[in-house]
């Protein structure tokens, strides 16, 4: 099974953030237990360093859990083409576009998130954490 992971799970982990840390960290867990491969956008990446390193107040503690992340995770490039599909996307939000539209090109099986009502009309199918739990 292929996942695309959404920012918003990765930081409920990262800053364990309540009421959502529980089945994010488990929904995780399992992908790794069942080998369930695990993509983030290379754009969330960089979302996802300026959030830990405001957080944590030093850059090099950022970049040391980038490394740790990239061991998880599988960062899936955003190509021009996928900017272009994502500007015509029936999404409102321009950024969960380019998660949907990089979820089609790499023929993903979910998109993993808390905010399935953003993916309304995604493509491919967005589920929660507990939802995931759960297959």
């Amino acid at each position: 099974m292929k996942l695309l992971i959404d920012t918003n799970i990765v930081m409920d982990i990262l800053l364990k953030r309540e009421p959502f840390f529980r089945d994010s960290y488990q929904a995780i867990h399992k992908a790794a237990q069942e080998n369930h491969i695990c993509y983030l956008s290379a754009s969330a990446v960089t979302d996802i360093f300026y959030i830990l390193r405001k957080s944590l107040g030093s850059k090099e503690e950022a970049k040391k859990i980038l490394h740790r992340l990239a061991e998880l995770f599988i960062f899936a490039d955003v190509l021009s083409s996928d900017v272009l599909t994502a500007l015509s996307s029936e999404l409102v939000d321009f950024e969960d576009a380019i998660v949907e539209t990089i979820a089609v090109r790499g023929k993903m099986n979910y998109i993993l998130t808390r905010n399935i009502k953003d993916f309304a009309r995604s493509k491919i199918k967005a589920i929660t954490p507990g939802e995931y739990l759960k297959i």
